[in-house]
């Protein structure tokens, strides 16, 4: 009994050592169901182990870097940070439809969002207006937020935060110029809102709070955050204005010095399926980039979906974004920040 039930654990122990792994870096975030709807699926489906790196975005790109790309295999970065890793030389340029056929279903701005071959967008993620109906006016435009009587009253994103850039774009279209080339007139028109903002925020999670402290009335956030907001302030909604809002995505791409670059693809072409897509979006609310997800009005509920809402999002050009993001560093601190 006893050499039989030894043979058996060295059976498993061969088993599992000769399984195939791949290192996954990202961010960790709502682990039990990402393991849930997400790993283990994918595990069992294709026998192949996934192990997580886990950090935010900063220290997980310094991490790579310093390593060469080694030791990881997929790379799961906001789009400014992907960019970055590009630049760095850190990612493999042959994501294609012969290497992922799934990217083939995907909305068009998620093919190349940093540059054809490198990486795809798997989630959409967008801004739009959360405001409090008992004390502010209805806002239906990007332009109200400059209203006088709004003053001290609302929250925007900081500049170093992934959302930042995205307040510059909305501050040129309400300015009628280019945030990428007239950065004069989109920065006079930030600096011409500063009145009105109580809070430069860091954390979506810190949106809540404020508008449960009474601090602020508006805020411009992330749709993915408002649900958060609205659970603690009923008063509170979310529109998206008029003219479309403002969107940036994270992105899933391929180490560049991956010794397991096919079983990289497997897993980005799983990610980016009709089916995972659509049960990301309906368990873990994340707007999916795969154009033939299908979802019902309840379900879509606080977040960007469908080819009539996405086709009015305003992404950001990351590589433009990434040139000018030091001088928007520079004018956000001097102009907007101080006031000078």
């Amino acid at each position: 009994m006893k050499k039989i039930l030894s043979l058996a654990l060295m059976v498993f122990a061969l088993a599992v050592f000769a399984q195939d792994t791949i290192i996954l870096s990202t961010w960790g975030y709502d682990e039990t169901n990402a393991r849930k709807y997400i790993y283990d699926p994918f595990e069992k489906q294709h026998n192949i182990k996934v192990i997580l790196e886990k950090g935010n975005n900063g220290a997980r790109l310094g991490k790579i870097r310093q390593r060469k790309g080694t030791q990881v295999d997929v790379i799961h970065l906001s789009a400014a940070y992907m960019v970055q890793a590009r630049q760095a030389g850190l990612l493999d340029d042959n994501l294609t439809t012969t290497t992922v056929a799934n990217a083939s279903d995907l909305y068009d701005f998620a093919k190349a969002p940093i540059g054809a071959g490198y990486g795809y967008a798997d989630t959409i993620i967008d801004i739009g207006i959360a405001y409090n109906t008992k004390t502010v006016q209805k806002i239906t435009q990007w332009a109200d937020l400059w209203r006088p009587t709004l003053r001290q009253k609302i929250a925007v994103a900081d500049i170093s935060t992934s959302s930042g850039p995205m307040g510059v774009m909305m501050a040129a279209a309400v300015a009628g110029v280019d945030p990428y080339t007239d950065t004069d007139a989109t920065f006079d028109k930030l600096k011409a809102l500063k009145p009105n903002i109580r809070k430069a925020y860091r954390r979506s999670s810190e949106v809540a709070n404020l508008f449960t402290q009474g601090e602020i009335d508006v805020a411009v956030m992330y749709s993915f955050a408002y649900p958060a907001v609205a659970a603690a302030n009923a008063d509170v909604t979310f529109i998206t204005p008029d003219s479309g809002g403002y969107a940036t995505v994270n992105i899933i791409g391929v180490s560049k010095n991956s010794d397991k670059k096919d079983l990289a693809y497997t897993f980005i072409d799983y990610l980016l399926s009709q089916e995972v897509q659509q049960r990301l979006a309906k368990t873990m609310k994340k707007a999916p980039s795969n154009k033939n997800v299908s979802l019902t009005a309840e379900q879509a509920q606080g977040f960007a979906y469908g080819a009539d809402f996405v086709s009015k999002l305003h992404f950001v050009d990351q590589n433009k974004a990434a040139a000018a993001q030091k001088d928007w560093t520079r004018r956000w601190q001097q102009q907007v920040l101080t006031g000078k």
